[in-house]
């Protein structure tokens, strides 16, 4: 009988804002700017925000630092050392959280967010599976099913959409 599978249900990546501007047309680059900025500013003062800080400085995760958080490569690496067989990821800061704030090109910059995961992911689909998210405001149905097609076409993948 073979060894079981270790899978993690909710490993974080970082993927950075210019990541994710890499895959967006330079045109929506300061609206996307903007939106980034909007939410940080909403977040800053937040008593989520102030506890989520405190507790990475009391008790850090065990793989801080490691380069394998935003380096694809370096990920299956430490996934070999730790006795991982395969990771369902999501970006460390929710694209859900700001993408309702970016107000004409949200189309444009949630498909350059799940292609800036799919990218992470690209280095191996079957142990790197990316979660996909959409937007949490009130998109139109084509929008919606846009996305969802989307994601299953590059499965495999998971997609968050989280319904208010």
């Amino acid at each position: 009988m073979p060894p079981p599978r270790l899978v993690s249900a909710d490993s974080h990546v970082a993927i950075t804002q210019d990541r994710v501007k890499a895959f967006l047309d330079p045109k929506w680059h300061d609206e996307y700017d903007a939106a980034v900025a909007e939410f940080g500013r909403r977040m800053s003062g937040t008593a989520s925000m102030k506890m989520n800080q405190a507790l990475m400085e009391l008790k850090p995760h065990p793989s801080a630092g490691r380069p394998g958080y935003a380096e694809p490569a370096a990920r299956l690496a430490d996934m070999d050392e730790d006795g991982v067989d395969a990771e369902v990821l999501y970006c460390e800061v929710s694209a859900f959280r700001y993408l309702y704030l970016v107000k004409n090109g949200w189309r444009e910059a949630t498909r350059a967010f799940n292609d800036a995961m799919w990218a992470f992911g690209s280095e191996d689909p079957k142990r790197l599976v990316v979660n996909a998210q959409i937007p949490i405001h009130d998109i139109d149905e084509d929008a919606g099913a846009t996305f969802i097609a989307r994601t299953h076409a590059l499965e495999p993948s998971t997609l968050y959409a989280r319904a208010e």
